[in-house]
């Protein structure tokens, strides 16, 4: 039983410490305007993982990855380097084809582009900051005030330089 209670409220601390994220937030015109690698993220969404349309948006990927067809939930990953991949779900009838989650190395936000290894200074002086649970900061791009579809740009605390872009959907 004290475990259970230590348990509960373990999860009510970091849901409190979850809902206390700060993002820049963007308008939905924004935030489809986003660019991965030069193209609109709608673009890619329009896709919808078809092999052809992703290779006619960015050429053959040096990996593809497909699982989960035999249990009808077919999911397909892009791998075009290291840092740049692009995941979708949703692949069997009758889900939706969505992405669930890229990184990639080049971002373009707000007409801005950033890539990794630049400063995170190139967005601007007004950005918020992110502390995540590490103790470490990020920056967060999300679609209004909501929880999911983050863009979250991570960088080097003591020289500025990010490492690191992903896109999340949390469902």
């Amino acid at each position: 039983m004290k475990n259970i209670l230590k348990l509960i409220i373990t999860l009510i601390f970091i849901n409190n410490i979850q809902a206390q994220i700060t993002a820049n937030e963007l308008t939905l015109e924004q935030f489809n305007n986003i660019k991965v690698h030069g193209v609109l993220k709608t673009a890619i969404e329009a896709t919808e993982g078809e092999i052809q349309q992703m290779e006619a948006l960015f050429g053959t990927s040096y990996t593809l990855e497909e699982v989960g067809q035999d249990i009808g939930e077919h999911q397909r990953t892009f791998r075009y380097s290291d840092t740049f991949y692009i995941y979708f779900e949703g692949l069997s009838p009758p889900a939706t084809p969505s992405i669930a989650h890229f990184g990639t190395d080049s971002i373009t936000i707000n007409g801005i582009t950033a890539n990794i290894g630049d400063n995170i200074s190139v967005f601007g002086s007004n950005l918020i900051f992110s502390q995540g649970l590490t103790g470490l900061f990020s920056v967060i791009f999300t679609l209004g005030h909501s929880g999911c579809c983050p863009i979250i740009i991570r960088f080097n605390q003591e020289t500025n330089i990010i490492t690191k872009i992903e896109y999340f959907v949390w469902t």
